[in-house]
């Protein structure tokens, strides 16, 4: 008879938790505690490594501004010319303002610190009909670079210029043009286009006790000839024997250069346009091909800060008129008027313009070195904010005007003895 073994027993146990999981032991390392002697045996793959990134920011350096300085009218608003001259008669007062303004240099800048053949000067930009419009006699305005922007070949406009200060009595000693090539990006242009060459008309060395003359410029492009009125460093003029370009080389015994102080622009209508086409907050900008019948052609690269200086012209209300009905501006024109300044700017500098905002007394007063204005001269009281020019019968204030949103509080201004060093090229 045989026997069945028993089986062993089974005992089976109890089913785990679902909340019973399997764990691993892990051990974390402070990566900042360098005196672990664990962290210190790790391998350099498993250590964490602490690093720190500095990132660099360049400063961006702009273009000089560009100060646009013009006389209007208030009725009817924005006329700054009739039959290619001013609306109204001779105002000395606005004329004295405007020899100041485009003329004065500031004392703080000490010319000892530049070389003994470096002028310092302002720049004036006009077109070609506005220095026609100047008296001979006035030409060039004196202490000051002449900039003429014009369509038509620079070179025989520097000879005419010339055979004109060689016929006139006050024009003395000899004078040198120069001709070199504008920088300029290349555009498409109607057929026809301007040609790329600029003039230097470069005046003969100032006797010792007479007054510097000025030197000339003429260009078919007004956003290269800013471009180079901006430079931090001073215009180096080409020896008047060789043909080359004003460039900003180290200056050397028989070179003459110019280093810019200050750009204004003072006019005609087609330039006043140009300019605010290339203001840098400008964003209503032009067609480079304008219909306007004008001696320039419009281009629109590049960015500069433009300015506003402006005259406000106003004729003396009339006197039989009531005290109440001279506070109120006539509907009849003060003046008559065929050319106007390209963009509208409040009569009052308390209305909100969108564009536009009007300066405070001390932002002006900066602009112009503390130069003073014409309404701050105004003794009579009768027109509180005004010059009274009773020879003239007109009323006339400087208003000050930057683009909402200007960059100018962030711009940098370079001292005009600047010269990169060696570690910022």
């Amino acid at each position: 008879m045989s026997t069945i073994a028993t089986p062993p027993s089974t005992t089976l146990s109890t089913p785990p938790s679902p909340t019973e999981l399997p764990t691993t032991s892990v051990t974390f390392i402070d990566p900042f505690d360098f005196n672990d002697d664990d962290n210190k045996k790790m391998s350099p793959t498993k250590r964490i490594i602490k690093t720190t990134t500095t990132t660099i920011t360049p400063i961006k350096v702009h273009q000089k501004p560009v100060y646009v300085i013009v006389a209007t009218s208030l009725n009817p608003p924005m006329g700054i010319g009739h039959k290619g001259e001013l609306p109204w008669p001779q105002i000395k007062a606005d004329m004295a303002f405007f020899r100041k303004a485009t003329s004065h240099i500031d004392p703080s800048i000490s010319p000892s610190s530049s070389p003994p053949s470096t002028q310092t000067l302002n720049a004036v930009v006009m077109g070609r009909k506005t220095w026609e419009s100047i008296p001979h006699k006035f030409r060039p305005l004196s202490n000051r670079l002449n900039v003429i922007i014009t369509r038509a070949k620079s070179s025989d406009v520097g000879r005419r210029i010339l055979e004109e200060l060689r016929a006139s009595n006050s024009q003395t000693g000899e004078w040198s043009l120069h001709e070199f090539s504008s920088h300029t990006k290349q555009r498409l242009r109607k057929a026809g286009g301007i040609n790329s060459t600029s003039t230097f008309l470069t005046p003969p060395p100032p006797a010792s006790s007479k007054e510097a003359q000025a030197p000339i410029l003429i260009s078919p492009s007004l956003p290269s000839v800013l471009t180079l009125l901006s430079k931090p460093t001073p215009i180096t003029l080409p020896n008047p024997t060789k043909k080359g370009a004003p460039t900003s080389a180290p200056i050397s015994n028989t070179s003459t250069s110019i280093s810019i102080n200050k750009i204004f622009c003072i006019g005609g209508a087609e330039i006043y346009k140009q300019v605010l086409a290339i203001s840098s907050n400008h964003h209503d900008r032009p067609a480079p091909d304008s219909d306007t019948d004008t001696d320039t052609d419009g281009e629109s690269d590049g960015e500069f800060d433009v300015r506003i200086l402006q005259t406000q012209v106003r004729a003396h209300p009339s006197p039989s008129r009531s005290t109440e009905l001279s506070k109120q501006r006539s509907p009849e024109p003060d003046f008559e008027c065929d050319t106007f300044f390209p963009d509208l700017l409040p009569a009052e500098p308390s209305i909100k313009s969108t564009k536009w905002k009007s300066l405070p007394e001390e932002r002006l007063d900066e602009w112009l070195d503390g130069l003073p204005v014409p309404q701050s001269q105004n003794e009579s009281g009768d027109a509180p904010g005004w010059f009274r020019d009773d020879e003239a019968g007109v009323d006339i204030r400087v208003v000050g005007w930057e683009r909402r949103g200007a960059r100018s509080d962030s711009v940098i201004s370079l001292p005009l003895n600047f010269k990169p060093s060696a570690s910022t090229r």
